[in-house]
């Protein structure tokens, strides 16, 4: 992943990426290292409802350096003299390269299947380990537990039931 996205939360992360799809860069250029651009930000009477938003988005000047995140800068009231990753720089750095934005949903993609995985092998194990336990149990026992488990789960319904 790349260290703009690392550096940035997941509100900026994922804002910036909507702003990105929602072509909100306005501009942007390369100069050296760095990508200084225009993004156009939220509209002063936004409201979540309205498909349409009035046009009077305020504009950001926006300096991304992709080597050094925390240098970046923005002049949104979020970034204004902080060293933090805003949702205006990420959308400019994936508008001046887009293949991050694929890379990012491949890792995470690839993450999710880990995951996925990881909790299969650990359901497998657990149920290998209740086989043994089960195994090693006299049929009374293995009766015992049973019952003991079916009344844990119908207390378990009765006191979701009262709430």
């Amino acid at each position: 992943m790349h260290k703009i996205f690392e550096l940035a939360s997941a509100g900026s992360l994922w804002r910036g990426v909507d702003y990105y799809k929602k072509r909100k860069v306005i501009s942007y250029s390369k100069d050296g290292l760095l990508y200084t651009g225009l993004v156009k930000g939220r509209s002063s009477d936004y409201t979540p409802f309205r498909s349409e938003q009035l046009d009077d988005a305020p504009i950001y000047h926006v300096t991304v350096n992709p080597e050094k995140p925390r240098s970046s800068t923005c002049d949104c009231p979020f970034a204004k003299d902080r060293h933090v990753v805003c949702k205006h720089m990420v959308a400019l750095f994936i508008e001046a390269e887009p293949e991050q934005l694929d890379m990012l949903y491949k890792e995470i993609k690839e993450c999710a299947e880990q995951e996925q995985e990881e909790e299969q092998r650990e359901r497998i194990s657990r149920r290998e380990e209740l086989e043994r336990e089960a195994r090693a149990m006299s049929r009374i026992e293995l009766e015992r537990a049973y019952v003991e488990k079916r009344l844990d789960e119908c207390v378990e319904e009765l006191r979701e039931e009262r709430w």
